[in-house]
């Protein structure tokens, strides 16, 4: 007689359930409570000003927040440009430098041998 066994059949032992071994995954400080938990559940799909991680989201109503907000991003985008090429500018300038102050460095030690040859 195949029966399936269940917590509540008489000749149910239990079982010995399983041991993890390996570290915990978990990263420290990175909880919510019962009520932080519920409070995410039961609000808005996308609150007014949003946080998805590392930017917030604004609430759009209507079309001319649509274009306002991309206007926003095109004017941030344009500043960012102009950031990478203004750093892009500063390493390039950083790494001409470098270079020079390497040639002179090799060219002292240059004139250092060639002293010490005659003076030997």
């Amino acid at each position: 007689m195949n029966k399936i066994q269940t917590q509540f059949s008489k000749n149910y032992k239990g079982t010995e359930g399983q041991t993890f071994k390996l570290p915990s995954k978990t990263i420290p400080d990175q909880n919510l409570t019962i009520a932080q938990l519920l409070k995410n559940h039961t609000r808005d799909p996308l609150p007014p000003n949003a946080f998805t991680g590392k930017a917030t989201l604004p609430r759009l109503i209507d079309l001319n927040d649509i274009a306002e907000n991309k206007r926003q991003l095109e004017a941030q985008q344009v500043t960012l440009d102009e950031q990478i090429v203004l750093e892009t500018q500063l390493n390039k300038e950083k790494a001409i430098e470098a270079e020079k102050a390497l040639a002179i460095k090799e060219e002292e030690e240059a004139n250092y041998a060639e002293y010490l040859k005659t003076k030997g």
